[in-house]
């Protein structure tokens, strides 16, 4: 099991960085604004930007070490990088892209691992132009796994997916994760995608790490920057039932008591599923509401309030953390403060499932 630990400067042109962190073996995401460092930060780790000073290390291999005048080249260094073009060799087939970085051996056990891994069998003798964009993907991943990576590093591994695909791309992460006992990096601008992927993120902010750790802790206890919150959502698990109804399930959510009716239509054929819900779209009230249509009503305390500008961010405690966002007004009428009893109302129309 490996561990990357980075602390270094680094010039790119005109931006400046400055990086320090440590990251265990597992899924992390990173996250940001564009333009902020973060494809910098990897192609320092993977050895194609050199830093000005600092240490970049896995385990305890030194990667980079102006101290000790070190640098290891990059096809030494065990990196495995999946850019988000894929950089695939046009004129080679699946089979040969995969083991381009490597010898050339389609021979070795762990070509055939890879392939029913990725679900690549049927792609092997196909040019990779003749793959859709998803398969090419599965492709690139392959190629940096392929090298027995210390560090797997995938820069926008979601961009341009629909939901279905990008939940196939969430699951495929984690059997690589659960295969590969190693540090994964996923830079991703939609924190969303993040919080379907993994509880830890490093959140990378002109140039420098602003967080490291997990995004729950951040959300729940530190005092989140309004721009996080803005685009957190609530994560919900679910577990499915056929409903009376022709055509629906019931989606039941035991923990906060939530059962659901869901069209089975877009639902993948599955016992359980994550849907995620947008903190504005949790109303609060000071009493259980009689008479509205809405038949999902729990009961919170309210644990703490982020306010700015017009908006409030509410985190309430029902058996687990939920976050409400409603207009600092409505706050301040409802006088609403830690330690209170409020209920969360839920609206099945603005679950989305994943």
């Amino acid at each position: 099991m490996s561990s990357l630990k980075v602390d270094i400067k680094v010039m790119a042109g005109s931006f400046a960085g400055e990086y320090k962190f440590a990251l265990e073996a597992g899924i992390h995401g990173v996250y940001g604004p564009s333009g902020n460092g973060k494809t910098t930060l990897f192609n320092a780790v993977a050895g194609l930007l050199n830093p000005t000073e600092g240490t970049v290390s896995v385990g305890e291999r030194v990667l980079f070490s102006s101290v000790l005048n070190q640098n290891i080249p990059v096809h030494h260094r065990k990196v495995g990088f999946c850019f988000q073009g894929y950089r695939l060799f046009p004129h080679l087939s699946v089979a040969k892209n995969i083991v381009a970085s490597k010898g050339g051996s389609t021979k070795k056990p762990l070509f055939n691992e890879l392939v029913g891994l990725l679900g690549l069998e049927p792609l092997l003798s196909k040019n990779v132009l003749q793959c859709s964009g998803g398969e090419q993907q599965r492709v690139a991943i392959a190629r940096a796994l392929f090298i027995c990576p210390d560090v797997l590093l995938l820069d926008e591994p979601f961009a341009a997916l629909d939901p279905q695909n990008r939940a196939k791309v969430i699951a495929l992460l984690h059997k690589i994760a659960q295969r590969f006992t190693i540090p994964i990096l996923v830079i991703s601008h939609q924190l969303d995608d993040i919080q379907l992927l993994t509880d830890s993120i490093l959140m990378i902010n002109a140039g420098k790490v602003a967080y490291c750790g997990s995004l729950s802790t951040y959300v729940f206890s530190n005092g989140p920057h309004p721009t996080v919150l803005s685009k957190y959502k609530n994560v919900l698990r679910f577990s499915l039932k056929p409903a009376e109804v022709a055509h629906y399930y019931y989606a039941l959510n035991h923990t906060l008591n939530l059962r659901f009716l869901v069209e089975r239509a877009g639902l993948y054929e599955t016992e359980s599923l994550t849907a995620m819900l947008p903190p504005s779209e949790i109303v609060l009230s000071i009493h259980p509401l009689q008479g509205v249509s809405a038949r999902n009503q729990i009961k919170a305390t309210v644990v703490k309030l982020y306010t700015e500008g017009a908006r409030t961010w509410c985190v309430a405690d029902a058996g687990e953390l939920v976050v409400s966002e409603i207009t600092t007004t409505a706050a301040v009428e409802l006088n609403l403060k830690p330690g209170d009893t409020v209920w969360c109302i839920f609206k099945s129309v603005v679950l989305e499932f994943n």
